[in-house]
């Protein structure tokens, strides 16, 4: 396939994208001990040297055990700043409306610097952030994907089923953070089963992203779900048809299904999620000119995915 392909096929996608670490943990190395003054040998000799005379004209001499205690009443007078809670830190940022990105950055910080804090973190988003707003709440999500560790991704599952609907979404997008396969199977069953159209939506998001890394039987139950709810008149629906369906490889029933999407006529959100997801898959845009062509001479085709189509067709040209 060319290289050309793909990336004109990929410009198609530009546009239609939305959203999406491990603890550092830094490990005090031991001061050393109090240098220990040489003994003399028991076998030294009387050849030994004289020991010196104190020297009038210097200060007073301090012992090893005078400058430690000054040295520890020194240190113990430096205050050390703690790290506040994240419920601390949640309730200060509402009350001060900080920025939802400058947010996550101190949570970050937080999440890194005090023990315990992602578990906490965690029971706040499950409790549906208080007053937070959608955009807080994901910034709290991105935070905690990036430190996820195997006792988080244990309460983030634990909690999911009794979690305030406001804060289920955001669990689930928090579960990006993970490739377990466990993950994997859960994120399947949301997509599949869950009532609320949010979760179902961002299960499926996740699911794209971790691609082939999740366990194919997984995979596979979310596309049984993705082929009927292309077929849906539901934006978040179609959306997240699209993103199963775009995970590869793509099966030849599959890329039929969603060039036969691409070409009718229906809801134009579903036809350009369609295109997205064949580019998702890789599927090369030099095999799908024809298509491509017929789609933008047809009246019925808005002007937004028109002009996705002719861009990739004049690369391709150019290729």
């Amino acid at each position: 396939m060319k290289r050309g392909g793909l990336l004109a096929l990929g410009l198609v996608v530009a546009g239609l994208v939305a959203a999406g670490a491990y603890y550092l943990l830094g490990q005090r190395q031991p001061s050393p001990g109090p240098l220990a003054s040489a003994a003399p040998s028991a076998s030294a000799g009387p050849a030994s040297a004289p020991s010196r005379a104190p020297d009038p004209m210097a200060g007073p001499q301090a012992s090893p055990g005078s400058l430690g205690a000054a040295l520890d009443g020194f240190l113990g007078a430096v205050p050390i700043k703690v790290p506040p809670t994240p419920a601390e830190l949640l309730e200060a940022a509402l009350a001060s409306g900080q920025d939802p990105v400058d947010y996550r950055q101190a949570l970050d910080d937080v999440l890194k610097r005090r023990k315990g804090a992602g578990l906490e973190a965690i029971d706040l988003l499950a409790q549906g952030l208080g007053k937070a707003d959608a955009k807080l709440r994901f910034q709290h999500a991105l935070a905690l994907a990036k430190h996820l560790d195997g006792p988080m991704t244990d309460a983030l599952l634990e909690k999911l089923p009794d979690a305030e609907a406001r804060g289920r979404p955001e669990l689930v997008f928090a579960l990006r953070g993970s490739r377990e396969a466990r993950v994997g199977a859960k994120l399947a069953d949301l997509y599949s089963g869950d009532e609320d159209p949010k979760v179902r939506a961002q299960a499926a998001y996740v699911l794209s992203e971790g691609g082939e890394d999740w366990p194919p039987q997984a995979v596979e139950q979310a596309r049984v779900t993705a082929r009927m709810d292309l077929q849906s008149e539901d934006p978040l629906s179609i959306q997240g048809a699209g993103d199963v369906l775009g995970i590869p490889p793509l099966s030849a029933p599959d890329r039929e299904l969603l060039v036969r999407a691409v070409k009718e006529r229906g809801p134009q959100k579903r036809r350009l999620h369609a295109l997205r997801a064949l580019a998702s898959a890789k599927v090369p845009a030099a095999s799908l000119a024809p298509t491509l062509e017929q789609v933008a001479r047809d009246s019925g085709t808005s002007p937004e995915l028109r002009a996705q189509i002719e861009s990739v067709l004049q690369e391709l040209k150019k290729n």
